[in-house]
């Protein structure tokens, strides 16, 4: 792995604000074509609303739905999601990927057992060959105030790796921005990494920001995914722990699974 391992934890204080699963397959154009009954009717019992996304028209024009839903294949799709009730999850259907979005993660795996309920759906009532590419995203904020860190130089709780600037003690004063996006490959042919962080938001105590996509981009077999999707997470966790000190890590609350 390209991070030390380390302990499974959850954190009492979870930095996550979004988790995403995404997966491509060859376009299906019946997903265009016709509403998504039979996909929804297995899905419904966790994500009982429904929303259709339209493709971005011209200013000004105007469009009734019956003739953008005739429109959609030739505009390149719109797509459909189905959303808990509480709308901080939702699964989103287009002709190409499936993807499972959640602002209320609590660990893997509640997080994998809901994901299998619309794969499941996906694979019986479309009949992907194969997925052309898996991805894995977790987008953490962290906010020094609402950790009790208020004050607290970035030097301190994060890897000078990370920090970049923001560890010295000359400069980081003065830094009012900072973002940096790193690409890397996992070992073995396992997939890649890209990592965007830095400061966000102009404000006078700005949050550190760590958003980490793993991907793999090749053809994957729907009994791989899980295996492929587990090596994502447990690499997350290493890359996360990696990128904060001892005194973050502590604020935070962590606790056994």
């Amino acid at each position: 792995m390209p991070f030390p391992e380390s302990p499974r934890v959850r954190y009492g204080k979870n930095p996550l604000v979004e988790v995403v699963c995404q997966l491509k397959f060859p376009t299906i154009l019946r997903i265009d074509a016709e509403p998504p009954v039979a996909f929804q009717e297995k899905v419904r019992h966790l994500f009982p609303e429904y929303r259709l996304t339209q493709p971005q028209l011209p200013a000004g024009v105007r469009l009734s739905r019956e003739v953008l839903q005739m429109m959609f294949g030739g505009m390149g799709g719109g797509s459909h999601e189905f959303l808990a009730g509480d709308e901080k999850s939702r699964v989103t259907l287009a002709r190409d990927f499936v993807a499972f979005t959640t602002s209320n993660y609590s660990e893997w795996k509640d997080f994998s057992e809901t994901l299998a309920i619309p794969l499941a759906a996906l694979a019986e009532v479309y009949t992907p060959p194969y997925f052309s590419r898996v991805g894995l995203r977790y987008r953490d904020q962290i906010d020094r105030k609402s950790l009790g860190l208020d004050g607290v130089a970035w030097s301190d709780l994060l890897r000078e790796e990370v920090a970049g600037e923001l560890a010295h003690g000359d400069v980081a004063p003065d830094v009012v921005r900072i973002i940096r996006e790193v690409g890397l490959k996992m070992p073995n042919e396992c997939g890649n990494i890209r990592i965007v962080h830095g400061l966000e938001g102009d404000g006078p105590d700005p949050t550190y920001m760590i958003d980490a996509d793993f991907f793999i981009e090749r053809k994957v077999e729907h009994g791989e995914t899980n295996d492929v999707l587990d090596v994502f997470n447990r690499t997350a966790g290493n890359l996360f722990r990696w990128c904060v000190k001892p005194r973050l890590h502590d604020a935070m609350e962590p606790r056994e699974p």
